[in-house]
């Protein structure tokens, strides 16, 4: 899925720095969410699946994402 470019109170903005607008139902757009290394992903997934055992997992999991992303930039050399 792609996000659209949009101001509606239901998105945000994407966490990966590209500047679009994000459903809120989605952590990032897609091709942010593919920069993110796997265990990363599988780690919001699995933590947004089981949420209700543990509410803060999937807290910490989408932390953790924020935290790659600003530290690998988009463009900046891999």
């Amino acid at each position: 899925m792609s996000a659209m470019r949009t101001t509606s109170s239901d998105t945000h903005d994407c966490p990966g720095g590209c500047g679009l607008q994000v459903p809120d139902r989605l952590f990032a757009e897609a091709v942010c969410w593919f920069r993110l290394p796997h265990r990363i992903r599988a780690a919001i997934v699995r933590a947004y699946r089981f949420r209700g055992r543990e509410p803060m997992a999937h807290l910490r999991a989408m932390g953790e994402a924020r935290t790659w992303f600003r530290n690998h930039p988009m463009g900046a050399p891999r």
